[in-house]
């Protein structure tokens, strides 16, 4: 875990470490990938990235999870990274829709998955109460995406499994505030928990205040 003494400088660190392992791809590679979480925390972070110099038309991006509802909805992911990351200098990048088919069609594995985690442990729309959880945290699962229904959202969700977030470079989990860093100190048996304990693909979690 790295501490920092304030989200703005987390927000800018976790920014250049997407940008670096955007680097390491494209230096490889015809086309990179980035899967991204959607919510409040990662909007600073997408805001930096947007104005970075980068070749973006080489960029495919896509979300951990989605609510089904429509774009211009207050809970859209999409929408929110439509206004936040897409724009600038980062609107030549391709977004992907969380869809068996397009997924399918992406680079992999994912030049970086950046995720939040909520103070009830999920990550993505791997929640708890979950009925698809075992599936969902299973290493060996062959779906890239499900769906996912929780007491946690009034409307039913996407989510990239587990398995597939786990075909990245690497992992960046952010997370702010002192109830999510206990849980990260002590999943238990939280969803975290399968993120934080295995061993295939390195997980950086970066935490402020």
């Amino acid at each position: 875990m790295r501490v920092f003494p304030d989200r703005t400088l987390a927000a800018r660190a976790t920014a250049d470490a997407l940008v670096d392992a955007l680097r390491r791809r494209l230096a490889i590679a015809e086309r990179a990938a980035l899967a991204v979480s959607g919510g409040t925390t990662p909007a600073p972070t997408f805001e930096l990235l947007a104005g970075t110099a980068l070749p973006w038309a080489r960029v495919d991006v896509t979300l951990t999870d989605e609510r089904d509802v429509a774009v211009e909805h207050a809970a859209s992911n999409e929408g929110m990274l439509r206004r936040t990351l897409l724009t600038d200098q980062a609107a030549e990048a391709q977004f992907i829709p969380l869809e068996d088919a397009a997924l399918a069609a992406m680079p992999t594995p994912f030049a970086a998955a950046l995720l939040g985690m909520g103070e009830d442990g999920h990550f993505a729309s791997i929640f708890p109460d979950a009925a698809e959880r075992s599936a969902l945290l299973d290493v060996e699962n062959p779906r890239a995406c499900c769906e996912v229904r929780t007491a946690a959202s009034p409307h039913p969700r996407r989510t990239l499994t587990l398995s597939r977030l786990l075909a990245s470079d690497s992992i960046i989990l952010l997370a702010f505030g002192e109830a999510k860093r206990s849980v990260l100190e002590q999943p238990g048996d939280r969803p975290v928990a399968a993120l934080l304990a295995q061993t295939r693909t390195p997980v950086h979690v970066f935490w402020a205040a």
